[in-house]
């Protein structure tokens, strides 16, 4: 990773590097650090600093003489010989042991590299920085965000690919600068909280490099994409309410009566062409779209269109349409085990499960993605045999999907979807718990709850809301109500 140093010119990036140089002297100990000092015969020691030699007996302190470069090119043997001569004026007119630190960003050229490889052979006390090293230093000491961290939220926020990310630094602040291959660039500050004029200035600053391209603002780009996702899943919806195909105007007018945004057709244009590219829809002509999964059984198809639709936010729309359950079918079951290296699922259980896919979107999500292979149980194949290895692993994405399942019905987003569409009014859950040691059971017992979804009084706010229930409430398909509740159980709007 490359280090830059901003500044309004080149003084003012010298400037920049020798202030980050003395704060990374402190970090390491140093004292009495000193910059721009003139010495003797008039030269200038850019940072000077003094590092206390602890000892049994009397103390020693090592001075230490910075020459700082910002240049953009290599340093030159010019350069670097004007060091030693300043260096060697010190050593001779100091009663300390001084040492010499030059910092060079953007590196040294060959004659330098030569020139410094044989004084080494010799001398301990003349060292070399370059950016790269202090990039590394500058992470060892400052709490900086990681780097996949940051490319986490790359890739979250645009579908631009990345080149290259640097570091850059400016009045005691870090930024990342972030380069794309089509010609543009943006920054992210690794201080969140950085104030707003500073974040102007590292624009101004490193706009300054005309290489880089044109900047571009992640925010919008993440507005921007998060618009097109869901533009790309309302096109599925509206599809999805017409049996899978449609006219393009007659569907965004069918989606424009039950949505607050009000599309048309330039919105949708780019959304289609990918969802095209994609294999989910194609055109019969210019003007109807279709639905692939209708003609393509295979499960391909199918699953692609619904990553799409429960990949992010998910539009409550789209959920519990007739159209959207007859896609999860036991085709789908077959497919989703083939995708994970599963074991086919039961015939006594398929219809259980299909139906928690028609339920749970991320349930679905998780079915009809792909993931890497655990490694886990691999790493010892004898420890199972091959048919218990397969039941281990079908159990364990059997749970996952009915944890799913459980998870989604506690959102309370999604209260209202699972009372009304889903006629969904509770879960009760019993499990045995037991706590083990090396030398046997600590205790056991079982756990029961009861969780429902009742439509909650005006004096409440509303709504539906999810309800804690104690163990004599009346089930569902008892009479009850949303006053059912005075008789001891406890409501949760969380």
């Amino acid at each position: 990773m490359r280090l830059r140093i901003l500044g309004e010119n080149n003084d003012s990036r010298g400037s920049q590097l020798e202030a980050l140089t003395e704060r990374i002297l402190n970090c390491l100990g140093y004292e009495n650090i000193i910059k721009n000092r003139i010495s003797h015969g008039g030269h200038e020691i850019d940072v000077e600093a003094r590092l206390p030699q602890p000892s049994i007996a009397e103390s020693s302190v090592t001075r230490l003489i910075c020459e700082c470069k910002a240049h953009n090119a290599p340093i030159g043997i010019n350069d670097w010989l004007k060091f030693l001569g300043k260096l060697f004026t010190e050593k001779t007119t100091s009663t300390e042991p001084v040492s010499g630190l030059l910092v060079a960003l953007s590196g040294i050229n060959g004659n330098v590299a030569g020139h410094y490889d044989a004084i080494k052979k010799h001398r301990t006390d003349i060292q070399i920085v370059t950016g790269d090293k202090l990039v590394a230093v500058i992470n060892k000491f400052y709490n900086l965000r990681s780097v996949s961290n940051i490319i986490r939220e790359i890739q979250e926020s645009t579908h631009k690919s990345l080149t290259e990310i640097d570091l850059a630094y400016y009045s005691k602040e870090f930024f990342y600068v972030i380069t794309f291959t089509d010609n543009c660039y943006t920054l992210i500050p690794s201080n969140p909280n950085i104030a707003d004029d500073l974040k102007d200035k590292f624009n101004q600053l490193i706009s300054l490099d005309k290489n880089l391209g044109t900047y571009i603002n992640l925010a919008k780009e993440r507005e921007a994409q998060t618009r097109h996702q869901y533009l790309k899943k309302a096109i599925i919806t509206a599809l999805l309410m017409s049996n899978g195909k449609g006219n393009i105007i007659q569907l965004l007018n069918l989606w424009n009566k039950i949505s607050n945004d009000q599309l048309d057709a330039m919105d949708i244009t780019t959304a289609i062409d990918e969802l095209t590219a994609n294999g989910i829809i194609y055109r019969c002509n210019n003007s109807i779209i279709t639905l692939s999964a209708i003609t393509d059984r295979s499960g391909k198809c199918r699953a692609a269109m619904f990553r799409e639709l429960t990949t992010g936010t998910i539009l409550l729309a789209s959920l519990g349409l007739p159209y959207y359950d007859t896609f999860i079918d036991e085709s789908l079951l077959e497919f989703i085990s083939e995708l994970h290296g599963i074991m086919p699922f039961p015939k006594e259980e398929q219809q259980i499960f299909i139906s928690i896919l028609r339920w749970s979107p991320t349930a679905l999500f998780a079915s009809v993605t792909p993931r890497q292979k655990s490694k886990t149980l691999s790493d010892n194949p004898r420890s199972f045999s091959e048919p218990k290895l397969d039941r281990f692993k079908f159990s364990v994405f059997r749970q996952e999907l009915i944890d799913r399942f459980i998870a989604d019905y506690h959102q309370p987003q999604l209260a209202e979807y699972f009372h009304r569409t889903r006629g969904i009014r509770e879960i009760e859950t019993s499990r045995s718990l037991t706590l083990k040691s090396p030398e046997g059971k600590l205790f056991e017992f079982d756990l029961q709850d009861r969780i429902g979804i009742g439509e909650a009084d005006e004096s409440l706010g509303g709504g539906f809301i999810h309800i804690r229930l104690v163990d004599h409430a009346p089930q569902p398909w008892e009479t009850w109500n949303k006053e059912s509740n005075q008789d001891g159980t406890k409501t949760n709007t969380n």
